[in-house]
Protein backbone atom coordinates (compact mmCIF):
# COMPACT_ATOMS: atom_id res chain seq x y z
CA UNK A 1 0.00 0.00 0.00
CA UNK A 2 1.66 3.25 -1.13
CA UNK A 3 1.15 6.08 1.29
CA UNK A 4 3.83 8.52 0.51
CA UNK A 5 1.62 10.96 -0.73
CA UNK A 6 -1.09 10.60 1.67
CA UNK A 7 0.54 12.30 4.63
CA UNK A 8 1.02 16.02 3.05
CA UNK A 9 -2.69 15.94 2.17
CA UNK A 10 -3.94 14.14 5.80
CA UNK A 11 -3.18 17.55 7.68
CA UNK A 12 -4.93 19.79 5.43
CA UNK A 13 -8.13 17.18 5.87
CA UNK A 14 -10.63 18.07 8.87
CA UNK A 15 -11.28 15.60 11.24
CA UNK A 16 -14.81 15.76 10.54
CA UNK A 17 -13.62 14.81 6.48
CA UNK A 18 -11.22 12.16 7.51
CA UNK A 19 -14.03 10.19 9.66
CA UNK A 20 -16.58 10.29 6.71
CA UNK A 21 -13.40 9.08 4.20
CA UNK A 22 -12.45 6.34 6.53
CA UNK A 23 -15.82 4.76 7.32
CA UNK A 24 -16.69 5.56 3.10
CA UNK A 25 -13.49 3.46 2.55
CA UNK A 26 -14.77 0.89 5.47
CA UNK A 27 -17.70 0.41 3.72
CA UNK A 28 -16.23 0.16 -0.15
CA UNK A 29 -13.83 -2.32 0.75
CA UNK A 30 -16.61 -4.52 2.60
CA UNK A 31 -18.35 -4.51 -0.44
CA UNK A 32 -16.11 -4.86 -3.27
CA UNK A 33 -13.08 -6.38 -1.13
CA UNK A 34 -11.26 -3.92 -4.12
CA UNK A 35 -7.70 -2.31 -3.14
CA UNK A 36 -7.44 1.21 -1.84
CA UNK A 37 -5.86 1.99 -5.35
CA UNK A 38 -9.07 1.43 -6.75
CA UNK A 39 -11.19 3.38 -4.08
CA UNK A 40 -8.51 6.57 -4.83
CA UNK A 41 -9.39 6.23 -8.42
CA UNK A 42 -13.38 5.87 -8.28
CA UNK A 43 -13.18 8.82 -5.19
CA UNK A 44 -11.10 11.09 -7.17
CA UNK A 45 -14.04 12.67 -9.30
Amino acid sequence: MKSAVLPKLWWKITVFQKERIISNFEIFHRKTGSSPATFKKINRK
